[in-house]
């Protein structure tokens, strides 16, 4: 939803004529930079349409044709809103000088117009009803008027058990994303063998990943001669909003101001040790040089290089009232020649990497305890 609230509303501002730069969730132009964090994606916003569309359908229409048709409004409706919602914001940021949504502006701007959207759902949802069904017997004039009062308490009554669901469904998100207590995380670097050794965490002005929230992060570094390779974790004993393996403001570059000139998943057999694939980054240095960064997410019984995996993981986890655990272990590198590649390889052998990456889990990274 990010990606692609992100990518139409780019399109609708370069077709109003908005000079525009767009990277994965940000977009920048002249005058400021925006970026589509989780809470603008919109997923919320689906969520309670489709709970408040599939209640309309089963209480207002008879006929399975107007309800599929309602339930499928209900999921692209939201969805278009949100594209135009965003796109808006920008518009008006541009169009004003930035002096209108910005700030607490947007929030307040993006829970006007949704709550437009949604009346427009029930508007065409009271369009739509099908009548009540009536007796054999035609009623008199004096119960025509009680029918219709009838209906009008029909169609409030669902309305207000809509509203009620919505809010109860928000409680219910609320505690649901709420996070369990951890008790302090304890980050294991690996011992490696051969003429690898470890030389200590990083230091300032050395590459380092950061990710918000997290009950753990480290980095370290190790050498083989004149090689240098850095290994980061970044633990999350549960997840909760602000603290989450996914997310926009999560930066493996090793600083904000670097961004990355190409991405993607490795091939499987990239390492030659029949590594899982991984997730990697490319990321030009102030110095001309070029650092390489593959990485991998960890979850309790798995391993995997993409995002989507995680977030499936993570609401699996919460829906069953179980932890949001999950890990990244990202192995970086200046790289110069493709021969490069085969030092990470065997730095990763060399630290037993390879075997606890194919096997999942969180050792030997992390010690704690869920209180």
């Amino acid at each position: 939803m990010q990606q692609l609230t992100a990518d139409y509303s780019t399109a609708l501002l370069r077709w109003s004529g908005v000079p525009v730069f767009h990277e994965n969730w940000i977009i920048v132009i002249p005058g400021g930079t925006f970026l589509v964090a989780e809470a603008c994606a919109g997923v919320r916003f689906l969520i309670a349409s489709l709970a408040l569309g599939a209640l309309i359908s089963g209480t207002m229409f008879q006929s399975w044709a107007k309800r599929s048709f309602y339930m499928l409004l209900s999921v692209l409706v939201p969805i278009l809103a949100n594209v135009v919602r965003a796109y808006g914001i920008v518009m008006i940021a541009h169009l004003s000088n930035f002096e209108l949504a910005v700030g607490v502006d947007h929030l307040v701007y993006g829970f006007v117009f949704l709550s437009f959207v949604m009346l427009l759902l029930f508007g065409i949802a009271w369009m739509m009803r099908d009548p009540l069904p009536q007796g054999p017997a035609q009623p008199l004039p004096r119960e025509e008027g009680a029918a219709q009062s009838a209906s009008m308490g029909y169609i409030l009554g669902v309305f207000t058990a809509a509203l009620f669901i919505s809010l109860g469904l928000r409680l219910y998100a609320f505690d649901m994303m709420r996070g369990n207590a951890i008790s302090p995380v304890t980050l294991h670097a690996p011992a490696a063998s051969g003429d690898w050794r470890l030389l200590g965490r990083a230091g300032p002005g050395q590459w380092q990943g950061s990710f918000v929230g997290a009950d753990g992060q480290a980095t370290w570094l190790y050498s083989n001669g004149d090689h240098r390779v850095s290994l980061f974790v970044a633990y999350y004993g549960d997840e909760a909003p602000g603290k989450e393996l996914i997310a926009g403001r999560n930066n493996l570059t090793g600083s904000k101001d670097l961004e990355a000139i190409k991405s993607g998943i490795t091939k499987e057999d990239v390492f030659g040790y029949g590594l899982v694939p991984s997730s990697y980054l490319i990321v030009p240095e102030d110095t001309g040089a070029r650092r390489y960064v593959w990485y991998w997410y960890v979850l309790s019984d798995d391993v995997t290089a993409r995002q989507a995996d995680v977030k499936v993981a993570s609401l699996a986890a919460k829906l069953s009232g179980g932890r949001a655990e999950g890990m990244i272990v990202a192995v970086s590198m200046l790289v110069e020649t493709p021969e490069d590649i085969a030092i990470v390889g065997d730095f990763l052998n060399a630290a037993g990497l390879h075997e606890s990456l194919n096997a999942g889990g969180f050792a030997p990274f992390v010690t704690t305890d869920i209180q």
